[in-house]
């Protein structure tokens, strides 16, 4: 049987099963091999990819397939009785594409028909959830793997399929290649599955609210302050969910936190597949995609903070108006600071004024190092991770488990206070072992009122704005000099661990081989290339101390034995210490769409000393590295 005959056969949509039928009918070759000719391909990040007809697509089949292969995987793994009674949880986001009736509603609704049809117990939950509830409900029923139905912050005509594992944390290998295999070997639907006899989880509600107890039980610190009397608000708050799911969830956070009540951005605040004032609903493009939360923050006097979930609610933006009328969208580095000194300064609190030597905090390896300073500087513990929160989550876990494996008190056992990612992703405390954007927005306006109070305070003011005693002729002069209170504090966090700068970005490529025979230029069969630029005096030659390779076998210059200590795997990424700034530099292809990405690192003496630099090495990064124009790498996507 061919691919379309397949396709015909097993397709239970009559839309998407249609689509195909009448390209062969029409002997469409061209269209029919780029629909069928190739299968979305389940990795850690599970799958992901534009939603329509065929196996390159995600749809209604491609979505049975999944979850057949992860039933045969955990039966494999756990064994068939553990797996089922555990069972598993499922959650979905908001995506549609109505021409094919395909939506994450439904996607999740075969799931969870295929798992019951199966044995497994099943935990379908009620409503559009934000990501990391469903890794919350993981751990909290103790289910054997978990699902979530989303495409994040991928463009509109994208959806997704992300598995966690029993430990709470996104699958890593070898349980993506388990999957695959299980896909593989059950391409055709052991049953006729009826969506629509999928029924909701009664103890949903329950679950919600057992997230936002934990959340405000161990995240919330100063609540009987935030409840205040009415108009003790210090600064204003805009939100907007980017056309997603957070605004129902980070209302209750901040609810549940006594915090005053946001400013909702409303065009954008209600879930809409459409995301019809956003081309990319992703709050890390930075200012553009937060145009319209400024413009909602300049109709309220007091409003001088914007947060931002990702469509999914897994990710936080964030950003500050400063005295000279301008925001400043803080990059993901600088907001893991401010939030891992916060947690750090609670943790000595209630420490008697001192670090545990337990306390942990993770980051990946391509984020900031200002957290390794900062550990080494206050007596926690630090380590990094590949990249992605799979790593983190999983590491998390393996530290819990070999607590409970050598039987530690809980005085001597880890103590995970923070972990994140650069990419605007954070997990605070041990509640999830996923990025939650939910948490991290509640823990981030809790810690913005109080730097405004303080602000408040030394003013003798309402607000964290200037004084009211200064002579109005000087009020501009001095708010052109002075920082507003959250980036005050990490210009302060900076003179106390260091003045680390970032200048990080990505390309997109049109064809993978082009990537990889960019790598195999620069692995040149092991000679590393050992110095980059051209050596005229206008040009930064930048000298290379160290190279860590974690494709293939893997390779680490700085090591006695030349092996990495982090993990390695089949995708490209390459970091290279410079001898030139102390520069530290990572280059890798992400998992989840066709971007190069590069992050460049730099140490200074002032900021405008190491942003200088790390503009510096970037251009020749680029230039002599990734060589865009020759390679046919774009800043937009092709």
């Amino acid at each position: 049987m061919d691919a379309a005959a397949f396709w015909i056969a097993n397709d239970p949509n009559p839309l998407t099963r249609a689509a195909i039928e009448t390209h062969r009918q029409n002997n469409a070759t061209s269209t029919l091999e780029t629909l069928l000719g190739s299968r979305l391909s389940f990795g850690t990040a599970g799958v992901r990819g534009p939603m329509g007809p065929g196996t390159s697509r995600m749809n209604d089949l491609t979505v049975i397939q999944a979850t057949q292969g992860l039933c045969l995987h955990l039966e494999q793994t756990l064994g068939v009785e553990e797996a089922h009674a555990r069972g598993v949880v499922v959650g979905h986001d908001h995506r549609a594409l109505a021409s094919m009736n395909l939506s994450s509603a439904t996607f999740a609704k075969y799931a969870a028909r295929v798992l019951l049809r199966r044995g497994f117990r099943v935990v379908l939950l009620d409503g559009i959830v934000a990501t990391p509830i469903v890794a919350y409900g993981v751990r909290a029923n103790n289910h054997a793997a978990g699902i979530m139905v989303t495409a994040s912050h991928n463009p509109k005509q994208d959806n997704g399929y992300k598995v966690y594992w029993g430990n709470g944390a996104q699958i890593v290998p070898p349980h993506d290649k388990g999957i695959a295999d299980g896909i593989n070997a059950a391409l055709a639907p052991w049953h006729t599955y009826d969506p629509e006899k999928a029924t909701v989880w009664a103890g949903s509600n329950a679950l919600y609210e057992a997230y936002f107890q934990a959340i405000t039980t161990q995240l919330c610190r100063r609540r009987q302050l935030n409840l205040g009397p009415p108009g003790t608000s210090h600064v204003g708050i805009v939100f907007t969910a980017m056309h997603g799911v957070g605004h129902s969830w980070c209302e209750r956070a901040f609810q549940s936190f006594g915090l005053p009540p946001y400013y909702g951005v409303q065009p954008q605040l209600q879930p809409d597949p459409t995301f019809p004032t956003v081309e990319f609903p992703n709050p890390e493009e930075g200012a553009g995609a937060l145009q319209l939360s400024f413009e909602e923050a300049a109709r309220h006097t007091d409003a001088h903070i914007v947060l931002a979930n990702d469509p999914d609610a897994d990710r936080l933006a964030v950003a500050e108006l400063q005295p000279n009328g301008e925001w400043r969208v803080f990059k993901g580095n600088e907001i893991g600071t401010l939030l891992a000194s916060w947690e750090l300064k609670w943790h000595k609190e209630s420490n008697g004024g001192a670090v545990d030597p337990n306390a942990i905090m993770l980051a990946s390896t391509v984020s900031s190092k200002m957290l390794g300073a900062m550990g080494a500087k206050e007596g926690f513990q630090f380590e990094d991770t590949l990249t992605g929160f799979k790593w983190m989550g999983t590491r998390a876990s393996v530290l819990e488990e070999e607590d409970r494996r050598t039987n530690k008190s809980p005085q001597d056992s880890m103590k995970m206070l923070f972990a994140y990612e650069e990419a605007i992703g954070f997990c605070i405390g041990n509640i999830v072992r996923d990025k939650d954007g939910v948490s991290a927005a509640a823990v981030f306006a809790e810690m913005a009122h109080h730097f405004y109070k303080e602000r408040a305070a030394i003013n003798g003011t309402s607000g964290g704005g200037s004084t009211k005693e200064e002579p109005e002729e000087s009020s501009p002069k001095r708010r052109k000099q002075e920082l507003s209170p959250i980036a005050a504090e990490l210009l302060r966090l900076n003179e106390t661990y260091g003045f680390f700068s970032q200048n990080n970005g990505y390309f997109f490529y049109k064809d993978t081989s082009v990537v990889d025979a960019i790598f195999a230029r620069l692995r040149n069969n092991g000679e590393y290339m050992k110095s980059i630029g051209s050596g005229n005096d206008d040009d930064l030659t930048v000298v290379v101390k160290d190279i860590r390779d974690l494709t293939g076998e893997g390779y680490d210059s700085s090591r006695p034995d030349k092996k990495p200590i982090l993990p390695t795997s089949g995708a490209h990424m390459l970091t290279y210490t410079f001898e030139t700034f102390n520069a530290v530099v990572t280059l890798r292809t992400s998992g989840t769409e066709p971007k190069l990405k590069y992050y460049v690192e730099v140490v200074g003496e002032t900021q405008q000393v190491s942003k200088e630099r790390a503009s510096q090495v970037a251009a020749s990064v680029i230039k002599y590295m990734l060589e865009p124009e020759k390679n046919g790498l774009t800043r937009k996507p092709q």
